[in-house]
């Protein structure tokens, strides 16, 4: 400017900020006009200063990301208004759970909803693992003479489960017990059992006994005779 010309100056506050003063020289110099425009004839070189109060809230940077990658997803990373509240959340794949949350290391959260107030810019990690396999154990059983029949109920099966055996038997046979590692565990043709371990189970049978007859009449007379017949032919 020349001297003696006329210098209009006007304040713009941004979004969320406002215009306070002009001062001379710096913020804390000596207030020259609190209209946001402000005019004044140039005598000399003259530094002025725009002062203004609140501004835009500062907005950060939050994100998130999977370990492993095919462990799962995260969801909520963006950015944040500075205070804000921020949840991200930790969704599991098929075979995979979520463990922890961490940030440069170290663990924040156990929860796979980790809620935070947002101060600064962050980067954290969802930890998945996976899901080890549930064990398995075969049950093994057959009758015992193998020729009295079978047993149904056999297999491979989950740990803690609960099974079933049933005996089937062949004609001229019957069932005595079940015997695991030469002790009874039940008398039932049905027998139900918790799958802990490995289990090795026999059915023992034996012939049915065959029945004695004598003293048989025949047309009205006796005679003596001596007849086996299987039962279970009868």
């Amino acid at each position: 400017f020349w001297a003696g010309q006329t210098c209009a100056l006007i304040a713009t506050a941004s979004e969320g900020a406002t215009f306070v003063a002009w001062k001379a020289g710096s913020a804390s110099g000596q207030v020259l006009s609190t209209n946001a425009q402000y005019s004044f004839e140039v005598e000399a070189n003259v530094t002025i200063c725009a002062v203004f109060q609140g501004g835009p809230t500062p907005h950060y940077t939050v994100a998130a990301s999977a370990d492993p990658v095919a462990g799962g997803s995260v969801s909520g990373a963006g950015s944040v208004e500075e205070g804000a509240s921020c949840t991200l959340g930790a969704t599991p794949s098929a075979g995979y759970q979520f463990v922890r949350w961490t940030e440069n290391g170290q663990q924040v959260s156990t929860l796979a909803n980790y809620q935070f107030s947002v101060m600064s810019a962050r980067t954290l990690v969802a930890h998945f693992a996976e899901i080890p396999p549930t064990p398995t154990h075969v049950v093994n059983a057959a009758c015992s003479p193998a020729a009295a029949g079978s047993v149904s109920g056999t297999g491979t099966y989950p740990e803690g489960s609960e099974q079933t055996l049933i005996v089937h038997l062949n004609n001229g046979y019957s069932f005595l017990r079940w015997e695991e590692n030469g002790q009874t565990i039940g008398t039932s043709p049905s027998l139900h059992i918790t799958v802990n371990a490995d289990r090795n189970i026999t059915a023992v049978c034996q012939l049915t006994p065959a029945a004695t007859f004598s003293n048989v009449t025949v047309n009205g007379s006796n005679f003596s005779a001596n007849k086996q017949v299987n039962q279970a032919s009868v």
